[in-house]
Formats: C-alpha cells, sequence, structure tokens
C-alpha cells in the first residue's frame, strides 16, 4: 500500500509493521544540479523538490530536465563554456515526479526523450529534435504509474525502440516500448506486491546483446533484479535480501573491464550506508561499501 502526501510517499510493505519514509526518488536532502541551476540562473523559480536527470550528446552539449513550478516540465541546456537556455516542455500541472530523459544517436539523431508522471497517475512521453517544439504522447493512461519512470533507448534490437520502466499500480512493476512512430506496447515485469521504488532499467550492447536489465527495491527491502531478451519474458532474481536496500538503485552495464557486468548502487542500512554491487552475467553478486553517512 502507498500513501502520497505532497511529494513523499509512505510505503507500507506486506509482512512487516514498518514504515518507510521517502522522497520521490529518495535521498533528496541534497539540491539536484539542476536546482542549483535554476537557483543561480533564474532566481525567480521556484525549486523543486524532485531530483533531475542528465544526459551528455556527443557534442558535449548537457541536458537536464527537472519538474518545475507548479508541476511544470523544464528543460536546460548548454554547450561547455556557455550560458544556461531553458525551455518550458510541460506547463502548470503536467508533472508529477522526476524527470527521465534520454538522447538519441538515430532514429532520428539527436532527439531528446523524456519520460515522466503525468495528471491522475498517468505516464507521459516527450521528444523534440533540436531547435523543434516538444511533442507530447500518452504512453499509458490514468491510474497506472506510481513512481518517476526510467527510459533507455536502444542502438540495437530493435534500433530506435524506447523502453520505459514504472512503478504500476499495486506494487507491481511495468514495462513499456515502442520504435519511433509505433504504439506502446506494455508487459508486466512484476506483479503486484513486489516494488516499492522506481526502477532503473539499462539495455545491454554485450552480453547478451539487447538485454534489458532492470533494478527496484523489493519487499521488505530488498534489492531485486530483473533481465529479458526482446520478446522473452523478465527472469527475477535478487541482488540482496530483506533489510538491505532503503532507496531507488541505478543500474549501469559495462562495455568493457569486464564487459557485461551490471553494476547497482543503492541506500543500505548500518548508518546511512551507499551500497555497490557488481556482477558478470551468470555469476553471484558481489557487494562493496561506498561510504557511509
Amino acid at each position: 500500500m502507498k500513501f502520497i502526501i505532497g511529494k513523499t510517499s509512505i510505503a507500507t510493505q506486506q509482512n512487516d509493521k514498518e514504515v518507510v519514509m521517502k522522497k520521490s526518488i529518495e535521498m533528496t536532502s541534497m539540491l539536484s544540479c539542476a536546482a542549483l541551476i535554476a537557483a543561480l540562473f533564474m532566481p525567480g523559480l521556484a525549486l523543486a523538490q524532485n531530483p533531475a536527470a542528465i544526459a551528455v550528446r556527443t557534442d558535449g552539449e548537457a541536458d537536464v530536465v527537472i519538474e518545475g513550478p507548479n508541476n511544470s516540465l523544464l528543460y536546460y541546456h548548454a554547450t561547455p563554456g556557455s550560458k544556461w537556455d531553458v525551455d518550458t516542455i510541460a506547463g502548470d500541472g503536467t508533472t508529477f515526479s522526476a524527470p527521465a530523459i534520454a538522447v538519441r544517436k538515430a532514429d532520428p539523431a539527436g532527439e531528446a526523450d523524456v519520460v515522466a508522471e503525468g495528471p491522475n497517475n498517468s505516464l507521459l512521453y516527450y521528444h523534440a529534435k533540436p531547435g523543434s517544439k516538444w511533442d507530447v504522447d500518452t504512453i499509458s493512461g490514468d491510474g497506472t504509474t506510481f513512481s518517476a519512470p526510467a527510459i533507455a533507448v536502444r542502438s540495437a534490437d530493435p534500433a530506435g525502440e524506447a523502453d520505459v520502466v514504472a512503478e504500476g499500480p499495486n506494487n507491481s512493476l511495468l514495462y513499456y516500448h515502442a520504435t519511433p512512430g509505433s504504439k506502446w506496447d506494455v508487459a508486466t515485469v512484476a506483479g503486484d506486491g513486489t516494488t516499492f521504488s522506481a526502477a532503473a532499467i539499462a539495455v545491454r550492447s554485450v552480453d547478451p546483446t539487447g538485454e534489458a536489465d532492470v533494478v527496484a527495491e523489493g519487499p521488505n527491502n530488498s534489492l531485486l533484479y530483473y533481465h529479458a531478451k526482446p520478446g522473452k519474458p523478465f527472469v527475477a532474481d535478487t541482488i540482496a535480501g530483506d533489510g538491505t536496500t532503503f532507496s531507488t538503485p541505478v543500474i549501469a552495464v559495462r562495455k568493457a573491464d569486464p564487459a557485461g557486468e551490471a553494476d547497482v548502487v543503492a541506500y543500505g542500512p548500518d548508518d546511512n550506508s551507499l551500497l555497490y554491487y557488481h556482477a558478470t552475467p551468470a555469476s553471484k553478486w558481489d557487494v562493496d561499501t561506498i561510504a557511509k553517512f
């Protein structure tokens, strides 16, 4: 069960009495980079509570998205050494989570893809080529989305496909995917009572190519990992068991050193620790403590 009070969610997990207080993406006591940008260069703007997301283009331009005042959606961009420009992607009353962003290398090259939770727990997708206006599509309608979404754009299998994950109704985990110009398909990664945070996604370029890797906080503050090749169902593994995970995790997959290794970080127990998990395909997960706060 999850109650939303302002921007704070209270997630009560099924088989214990613990109540975990979280922000939308967790650990938001520190201001995000984009909030600082807004404060420094546009002091009239109120700072959002939700964190920002960033993508860096091949030409060096940094693209930053963040929830703005009155639940709007803002986009900042700058090349190295230049001032930050700001655009409104979507106006008041449109955005109710931290957004996520990916910049395409192809299909079409340079297009920025942004996803965020919309009004009435919907899921919205915005896309624009440089210098063009933002177009908006509804990935999923009212009552479907209960976390900040995450997005990855494939370079293959199939090229140009956007993959989006978000927490769904009843603490489920949903996966949406579409190639440019096509309708959004949806699959259930994990059913009711499995997901207690926003999810993160990475799409592999190696070991095996095209596999989608998804991580999320599971029941009883566990850490769960799901993976699937295109067209196949998701397989679930436990990275870390009960009482280990107290935030939304993030994931990256290495192209080398070693190729195919998945790296996952999340907020852990024991004096506010930050934990790092890593594994190559079919190997056990190793864990290291990055820091204690």
